[in-house]
C-alpha cells in the first residue's frame, strides 16, 4: 500500500503550489527521490533538508506561487534557465 502521508518537505511543496514533477525537473532531481522524500520514505540529512526548502522556496517565486510574490519581483534580475526549469 503507498504511504499517502505527506512529509514537512511534501507539505512545503504542496502549500506553494508546486508538484514534485515541477520540482525534480527544476533542480535536475530524480523524480523518485523527490517523491521519498515527500512521503517519508528517505529523509534527507538536516543540511540537505535546508537546502531543499531552500530550492522549494526558489522554484515557488520562479513560478509564482509563493505567497510573498510581489510585481517588483517581475523586475528582478533572475537566471534566465533557472525560471526555464520552473516554467517546465
Amino acid at each position: 500500500m503507498k504511504n499517502t502521508n505527506k512529509s514537512k518537505i511534501g507539505k512545503y511543496l504542496e502549500s506553494l503550489g508546486l508538484s514534485m514533477t515541477e520540482f525534480a525537473r527544476a533542480e535536475e532531481i530524480p523524480l523518485r527521490t523527490v517523491q521519498n522524500w515527500s512521503y517519508g520514505v528517505r529523509n534527507p540529512a538536516p543540511w540537505l533538508e535546508k537546502w531543499i526548502f531552500e530550492k522549494i522556496e526558489m522554484c515557488a517565486f520562479a513560478k509564482g506561487t509563493h505567497p510573498e510574490v510581489v510585481k517588483e519581483y517581475e523586475s528582478t534580475p533572475a537566471d534566465p534557465e533557472f525560471l526555464k526549469k520552473c516554467a517546465e
